[in-house]
This record gives C-alpha cells, sequence and structure tokens, in this order.
C-alpha cells in the first residue's frame, strides 16, 4: 500500500489522493474527504521509544528498535573491551550528552512531479525535481518490483536540493499509478504547509560521548552512544545518517588511536528523517553549547585541545 489503510503513524501522513481537471478543482474536491481517526498511544521521542513500555510503531518491529549498529571494527566485543579497560585506567574522563534537535525543512522550491505511463510499452516516465534521478528510480523500482527499464526518471528544474529530495516519497508512486489507471499525466506540486507536514526532516540524534585522557590532557580513547530516531519510516539511507556517516567523521582532526561507537536507532511516531545539509556530519562535529564536563577533569576548558 502507498497510502495507509488502516493506521495513520504520524501527523501529515498522506491518506488520499484526489485527481482532478484543475489544482482548484482538486483541492475542492479534497475538502470532500472525510476521514475518521481514532486518537491512538503515541510515542515522538527516541529514547521514549525505545522503552519497554512504549507504544508500538510497527509490530513487525518489537520494542520500536529499527537497528542495533555496533560500528566499524571487525570484532566489536573485543573493542568494546579494550576501550573499556582504557577508560578504567585513565588519568581523567570527560563525558557530555548532547541532543541535535529535528530540523523541519523549508525549501524555497517544494517538491513536485509529473507521472506519464505509455501502455504500449509498459513503462513509466517521472518528471521529478529530485537531487538524482538514477538514485531515485532505483528507489522506486524495489518499490513497484519491476525492472529498471520500466521507469524513466528525469531531473531538470530541481531548485534547492540539499540531500531533502533525494529519495522517493509516496506521493511520485501514487502519481505513476495514477497516471496509469487513467491513462493520461498526472501533475502535482506541494504547496508550502503541505510541504512542512510531508517534506523529510533531519536530524534528531542523540549522543552520549565519553573521552579518556592520561595526565597531560592527551586523548586516549572515545567511546559514544547515539540513539537515532528514524520517524515511522525507514527510508533507503535514513539508518545510515547516525551510524555509518557519524563515525566516518571520527577522530576528526585529533589523534584518538581507540574509538567506540555503536547505534540504536527507533521507530516513532513523526516525519521520518533522512538527508539534509550534511546528513550525519554536522552531528558529529563539536556541540553549539558549553558541554557539562565531568568533575573528574577539574579546571580545563571544554575547548582545550590535545597537545
Amino acid at each position: 500500500m502507498l497510502l495507509p489503510h488502516d493506521r495513520a503513524r504520524y501527523v501529515g501522513e498522506p491518506v488520499a489522493m484526489v485527481v482532478a481537471e484543475s489544482a482548484v478543482a482538486a483541492q475542492d474536491a479534497a475538502e470532500l474527504v472525510a476521514v475518521d481517526y481514532e486518537v491512538l498511544p503515541a510515542v515522538t521521542e527516541s529514547r521514549a521509544a525505545l522503552a519497554t513500555d512504549a507504544p508500538q510503531v510497527w509490530p513487525e518491529a518489537p520494542g520500536n528498535l529499527a537497528i542495533d549498529w555496533p560500528g566499524l571494527v571487525a570484532d566489536p566485543e573485543a573493542n568494546a573491551r579494550e576501550v573499556d579497560a582504557i577508560f578504567k585506567a585513565a588519568k581523567f574522563v570527560a563525558r557530555i550528552a548532547v541532543t541535535n534537535q529535528r530540523i523541519a525543512v523549508a525549501s524555497m522550491e517544494p517538491r513536485g512531479a509529473t507521472a506519464s505511463y505509455d501502455p504500449a510499452d509498459d513503462k513509466y516516465t517521472l518528471r521529478v525535481c529530485s537531487q538524482g534521478a538514477r538514485i531515485l528510480r532505483d528507489d522506486l523500482i524495489a518499490i513497484l518490483k519491476v525492472p529498471k527499464e520500466q521507469l524513466r526518471v528525469l531531473t531538470e528544474d530541481v531548485g534547492g536540493a540539499f540531500g531533502l529530495k533525494t529519495g522517493a516519497y509516496p506521493e511520485y508512486l501514487a502519481l505513476m499509478l495514477g497516471a496509469k489507471k487513467f491513462g493520461r499525466p498526472i501533475h502535482w506540486m506541494c504547496v508550502r504547509s503541505e510541504a512542512f507536514l510531508t517534506d523529510n526532516q533531519a536530524r534528531d540524534i542523540h549522543s552520549e560521548a565519553e573521552l579518556a585522557l592520561d595526565e597531560n590532557g592527551r586523548f586516549l580513547a572515545l567511546r559514544i552512544r547515539n540513539t537515532g530516531n528514524l520517524g515511522a519510516y525507514m527510508g533507503s539511507v535514513g539508518a545510515a545518517i547516525p551510524s555509518l556517516s557519524f563515525s566516518r567523521c571520527l577522530p576528526g582532526m585529533y589523534d584518538i588511536r581507540h574509538i567506540d561507537i555503536s547505534v540504536r536507532c527507533a521507530f516513532t511516531n513523526t516525519v521520518p528523517t533522512a538527508p539534509y545539509r550534511g546528513a550525519g556530519r554536522p552531528e558529529a562535529g563539536r556541540p553549539s553549547i558549553a558541554p557539562p564536563w565531568s568533575r573528574r577533569w577539574p579546571g580545563r576548558s571544554a575547548r582545550t585541545r590535545e597537545p
């Protein structure tokens, strides 16, 4: 199902498509659509979603756990033990907890697409302001379960993208199937209020980090535990942002030989998160607020660097 038929999992999730001769007629017809909603328990924060008593977003994902990623090392358990030993022997330990808040995108040029279908060749054509025609095509054919030769994606005027317009959205698939059903091209252009509710959002990662130092302030080991909020659905690269993209930025410009990072991502009743302006890189950078450094390292500035 491209549109939910029994449950909307976040505010703004599309539940119906209206096809008309003009945008004005479609808007008038949409006013006649009546949806009978029953309010259900919901959870919007990632750590709350992973609690034992949290409302379940998907029955197929017990505990709302989408991924439990142990990092890039070959033997995560052995690496964790080695880092733990370094922390126990370290002279100083600094700790910080940072939440990179969720970002709602407000692009000047909203999303839009025109879909058509050729019954003679059984082929779709989608003209869409996407960030990458091939990436979007591959996402769409995986959902439709059709060969790549059956879909042509054209990207011309994109406007601002910054990751927002990379992946597949349900509107694109609904347009394609609508074009096949009605035998004529179907065009759709997102309006500002609609975009604010339905466009993929970004960030929403909570990080708890620890830094082990020797008596001279030299960095010995870094340990990070990330909790990412994927929203109600997992996109093609959504889970990679708080895990792979984040970890590839470590240790930055510092000489830290031992790093232990693990990531858990949760499903929540929120708009899905996806790439937007950095996609994991800004989250791995330094925080914008002064961190609460551990009292085991007194008298040191939050910006003190390795000698």
